[in-house]
């Protein structure tokens, strides 16, 4: 009978679903009639039972603004371009053994993430839960693939056969040239690391004469 946790905040920025949108235009008009399969990665483990700080594959948050572990966008033929499904995993809730159990994936552990709903609200994207990947990709079996492989060790084997290089290097190709979205956040980047240079050049004179606590100690130890 405990209440539910509040919805957590989707991370990605609800202005970048239309320019996502017209990236992975770009990406089917280079494979007409090829279905496109880019993962975000997998968590790598650091220690034991702790995880290396997981960062999505650019090219896979480039297409979608997602940057969600396990994620996978399949983008298939359809008419003159693709249909674009974003595959995403549903977190074991309040009445499910896993809510407690699973450290990785129950809600009790890494809190109340957005669910399929709000991925779709914010990014504009269809979902599909990630438990349904394996059975659609095998509707692919015998039709051309082209798939980001190396990044996801439970995806490559499902797209065994899948060319991996040209994607690849397509999705570099158009990478290079940033829309408008992306010269606004290197703008953004810039100026708020120019602010802290700023903030720091500011302070310095301040600080210049005061006296550094435990300076004998590290005289007498350290240097």
């Amino acid at each position: 009978d405990w209440d539910p946790a509040p919805p957590m905040p989707h991370p990605a920025r609800g202005d970048v679903a239309p320019h996502a949108a017209r990236r992975r235009a770009a990406l089917s008009d280079r494979f007409p009639g090829t279905a496109i399969v880019v993962p975000a990665g997998a968590m790598k483990v650091r220690a034991n039972d702790t995880d290396y700080a997981f960062r999505a594959a650019s090219s896979f948050t480039w297409l979608t603004g997602e940057t969600a572990a396990d994620a996978v966008l399949v983008m298939t033929p359809s008419g003159q371009g693709h249909d674009s499904l974003l595959y995403v995993r549903e977190y074991a809730q309040p009445g499910e053994v896993a809510y407690f159990t699973n450290r990785l994936h129950g809600a009790v552990w890494v809190g109340n993430v957005p669910d399929r709903a709000q991925t779709e609200q914010v990014l504009g994207m269809a979902t599909r839960p990630l438990a349904a990947l394996a059975e659609d990709l095998r509707a692919l079996r015998g039709h051309p693939v082209v798939a980001l492989t190396g990044f996801d060790p439970s995806v490559d084997p499902l797209v065994a056969g899948a060319e991996s290089e040209r994607l690849g290097q397509v999705l570099d190709e158009l990478r290079l040239v940033k829309d408008e979205w992306e010269l606004a956040r290197l703008q953004y980047a810039c100026e708020v690391t120019a602010r802290g240079f700023a903030d720091v050049a500011r302070a310095i004179p301040s600080v210049l004469d005061r006296p550094v606590r435990g300076e004998r100690w590290l005289e007498g130890t350290f240097w």
